[in-house]
């Protein structure tokens, strides 16, 4: 047991000294765990923090220039009825994590299902963002929505980058979009050595998946009218740019959460893999790549 003592703790980022950022869900609290198992709580503002059904205080990512910057993002609900990333500078010193800027809000919430809310850091340092639909039937089609999606912003202002594909100067939300047509993402993780992001999504009966992310491509979630969740996860009658997921759980699904990438020459023949939790069994599941 390396740390103990935390309730529904959901995300951890790691510190370039190797202690770590711990989210609790439930509680909106960010612990911070030393490599002896040292835990202790961060205070921070969070007034306006919401935990309702499946959402709550959800994913963390540590900034590549945190050496420099301090500065940490969580994606969480808030008490507006959405889902938000925030930006954090911690003082370390003083055990207190200050607000600097809420890079997106909008994400659609509902009841706290769906929530989704894992985020990376990827190439060229902007940060990703995996939504889920909110269980609303449009949302992840339409590009309207930030709901059912993969985003990529920019961690100083929030705004999608122009090389986004769905850029435009009429829509600030259309333009944060990757690519779309998620139902209910919980894994987000940059392969090591490549620009490759790749996701761990909840199917409805049937079908997790694990995705590897394409510019503008949609993942062929369309569960309407209304919210049919009888439909295909991926559907191909969609056409145009659907896109096969690159494994299927099948039936019966093991509800895939959190990814990372096993590394180093200590793992030997895991080195390189794939690791999911899942939360269906409480399992860790490794998955190998074929060439």
């Amino acid at each position: 047991m390396w740390a103990s003592g935390i309730s529904d703790p959901w995300d951890l980022a790691f510190l370039p000294d190797g202690a770590a950022l711990v989210t609790e869900k439930t509680t909106g609290v960010v612990h911070l765990a030393t490599a002896d198992g040292t835990l202790s709580p961060i205070a921070a503002d969070q007034r306006d923090f919401r935990a309702a059904g499946e959402g709550g205080l959800m994913g963390i990512a540590v900034d590549p220039s945190f050496a420099t910057n301090g500065r940490y993002y969580t994606c969480q609900n808030s008490t507006s009825n959405d889902v938000r990333v925030v930006r954090w500078k911690l003082d370390r010193a003083a055990m207190t994590a200050t607000r600097q800027k809420v890079l997106v809000d909008g994400i659609p919430m509902t009841s706290g299902r769906h929530s989704g809310c894992r985020l990376a850091f990827g190439p060229e340092g902007y940060l990703w963002v995996a939504t889920g639909d909110a269980a609303v039937g449009t949302a992840p089609q339409s590009l309207s929505s930030l709901g059912g999606k993969v985003l990529r912003i920019s961690a100083k202002t929030g705004n999608g980058p122009k090389s986004n594909p769905f850029f435009t100067t009429k829509s600030a939300n259309r333009s944060k979009i990757f690519s779309y047509g998620h139902r209910n993402l919980q894994g987000l993780g940059r392969r090591p050595c490549t620009d490759q992001m790749w996701t761990g999504e909840h199917g409805p009966g049937t079908d997790d998946e694990i995705n590897l992310i394409r510019a503008g491509a949609n993942y062929g979630w369309n569960p309407v009218p209304g919210y049919n969740e009888n439909v295909p996860m991926t559907d191909l009658a969609l056409g145009g740019n659907v896109v096969r997921a690159k494994w299927r759980s099948g039936a019966p699904t093991v509800a895939l959460s959190g990814i990372g990438w096993i590394q180093g020459a200590s793992w030997r023949g895991w080195d390189g893999e794939l690791a999911g939790a899942t939360l269906k069994n409480a399992e860790l599941m490794v998955f190998e790549f074929s060439g």
